[in-house]
């Protein structure tokens, strides 16, 4: 008759004395999970496990753990201009007019290490809402034609007039 395994310790720990801040064991260093929604998406059923606070102060600190509350906006990477955390996910925001357009500031963006992004699942990306003209793809050609600009205010907004010029 054979024993079933021992399933793998638990990566989350706290020390007898501090009963409120919750740390994952990673890479030999522990972390302290930010908030009561991080840890609900991180411990996924595991449990938390109880350390003497000698054994805990032993383990070096490192950097916090990401925030997974619904609402953190992080910056991007890539083709990515930030990231918005909605059930435990990442939501891609292509532009900076998508997010401005969503009713988010762009000045609340805190910063994530690329590997720290790698381990939240990806979500559904918001479409872009940008007016600007994408490059076409280096296979099409483009011809640029002469053109005359003018340029005048109406009621505090610049119009811009484009018309066609002789090519000479």
């Amino acid at each position: 008759v054979s024993t079933p395994p021992n399933p793998p310790l638990s990566p989350f720990v706290r020390g007898t004395t501090d009963t409120s801040d919750v740390y994952e064991l990673a890479a030999g260093t522990r972390r302290l999970i930010p908030d009561a929604q991080t840890l609900s998406l991180l411990l996924a059923g595991q449990t938390v496990r109880i350390l003497s606070d000698s054994d805990l102060v032993a383990v070096p600190l490192g950097a916090p753990v990401p925030s997974r509350k619904d609402g953190t906006l992080y910056q991007g990477t890539g083709k990515v201009f930030a990231y918005l955390m909605q059930g435990g996910q990442k939501l891609a925001f292509p532009d900076a007019t998508t997010l401005r357009d969503s009713g988010r500031d762009f000045t609340s963006l805190a910063g994530i290490t690329a590997a720290d992004l790698t381990l939240i699942p990806d979500g559904t990306a918001f479409p872009s809402t940008s007016k600007f003209l994408s490059p076409p793809p280096a296979s099409v050609p483009l011809v640029l034609l002469p053109v005359r600009m003018e340029t005048r205010f109406q009621s505090n907004v610049l119009w811009l007039r484009v018309y066609p010029d002789d090519i000479h």
